[in-house]
């Protein structure tokens, strides 16, 4: 574990962010249920709130563990941002492949393999740069 967090720390912090992003999006998941489902909220407002909790959760945890960053307003705007943008690309992914015939679940599986090396790439740079260690 330790030649890959010295040899390989891009690589290594990566890895941390995908595993952030499976429980980020189990939180969502599950924040969106309860809302919908217990508190009988409506489905645009509980899918916004739990967007915005579960993404409070991703960049706490990414600040964290996968970019050792310290936490602060104008970093998690940007991350925000950067979040939001991850959202349109899926969008238009998911747009061009209904426009293209696609199988619904082959534009949702091209969007979760673009999504994370594009996102971790979009963060390294503009919210957390030179913090991969």
């Amino acid at each position: 574990m330790r030649f890959a967090i010295q040899h390989y720390p891009v690589q290594f912090s990566f890895l941390k962010f995908v595993v952030i992003g499976v429980c980020n999006t189990a939180l969502d998941a599950v924040l969106f249920w309860s809302m919908i489902q217990i508190i009988e909220i409506s489905n645009p407002i509980a899918r916004a709130v739990s967007f915005v909790l579960a993404n409070l959760f991703s960049y706490y945890a990414n600040s964290r563990w996968s970019f050792k960053s310290p936490i602060s307003r104008s970093r998690y705007a940007r991350f925000f941002t950067i979040s939001l943008v991850g959202a349109g690309i899926a969008y238009v992914i998911m747009a061009l492949g209904d426009s293209a015939g696609w199988h619904p679940m082959l534009s949702f599986l091209l969007s979760v393999a673009i999504l994370p090396p594009v996102s971790f790439t979009m963060m390294r740079i503009f919210v957390f740069p030179k913090n991969v260690r």
